[in-house]
């Protein structure tokens, strides 16, 4: 599924994960590449009236941030 295709369930998103880890960091981490995607756990998706929504909103967050989709010029 590509990364950018799905879509947040809910409309914020909180600075920390419940372990404490702050989601700034962890962009971070994974555009220095000293956190890896694999480390993290999966991103959970449903699908709904044909759209993809994650039920793990913060994780999709710190990827969508960390590795932006590209657009290319015309």
């Amino acid at each position: 599924v590509p990364l950018h295709a799905v879509r947040f369930s809910q409309n914020s998103v909180a600075k920390k994960f419940q372990d404490g880890r702050s989601v700034d960091d962890t962009v971070r981490q994974l555009r220095e590449g000293t956190l890896r995607v694999e480390d993290l756990p999966t991103i959970r998706i449903v699908e709904h009236m044909d759209v993809l929504w994650t039920l793990d909103n913060r994780r999709l967050s710190c990827m969508k941030r960390a590795f932006p989709e590209r657009t290319w010029p015309d």
